[in-house]
């Protein structure tokens, strides 16, 4: 079966995708040592690095204009999990925005309801059991909410990005059919930026 990827009228140019991603690559990974104090900065580092690339994936993805018409100024992002994204990342994205969309972050608990995680246009999904995490994406197929995780295994779960490890540096799977049945539009220079990184 062959997969067909709209491109929407808003083109951005691969230069800018990459002026947009850039700062996050400027500062190298820190050397995992013994020494506790430099293990958690690098952890703090990784946190705010995807932290980072979830403020500037919204460039790349288009919601249903119904979705996006409900709150026009406002971004929302989940995040749900055992310590989603660590503190630096929830506190770099604190207070964000992307053109004129202002990002509103929530840190929810417990076991949500499908009508308040559908709220949010990006759901972070950080530690839990695959049952779990099996349970929340069947819960979430079919409505329009772009999930991200680190989390091994997450795309064949039906999550839309994964972010992986790789040579020290952080880069970032996505599966454009788990998008597509959540009624998103990706961008293939995300695909492509995602793969050259």
């Amino acid at each position: 079966m062959k997969i067909r990827i709209k491109i929407w009228a808003r083109a951005f140019s691969l230069t800018l995708l990459f002026s947009l991603f850039q700062p996050l690559l400027a500062l190298p990974l820190l050397s995992s040592i013994a020494d506790p104090f430099a293990i958690s900065q690098q952890a703090q580092y990784m946190q705010r690095l995807e932290a980072g690339y979830l403020s500037n994936f919204p460039a790349y993805v288009k919601w249903p204009d119904d979705v996006m018409d409900l709150h026009p100024d406002t971004l929302y992002i989940g995040l749900i999990g055992a310590d989603p994204l660590g503190r630096a990342g929830r506190a770099y994205l604190e207070g964000r925005f992307f053109g004129h969309l202002d990002f509103v972050v929530d840190w929810i608990g417990g076991e949500p309801a499908i009508d308040m995680l559908l709220r949010y246009q990006i759901l972070y999904i950080g530690e839990m059991n695959q049952q779990q995490v099996h349970q929340l994406l069947n819960l979430l197929r079919g409505h329009p909410v772009l999930t991200v995780s680190r989390l091994k295994g997450f795309l064949g779960e039906g999550g839309c990005i994964q972010f992986l490890v790789v040579d020290d540096a952080i880069t970032f799977d996505v599966s454009v059919p788990n998008a597509e049945d959540n009624h998103l539009a990706i961008d293939p220079r995300l695909i492509i930026y995602g793969q050259t990184m």
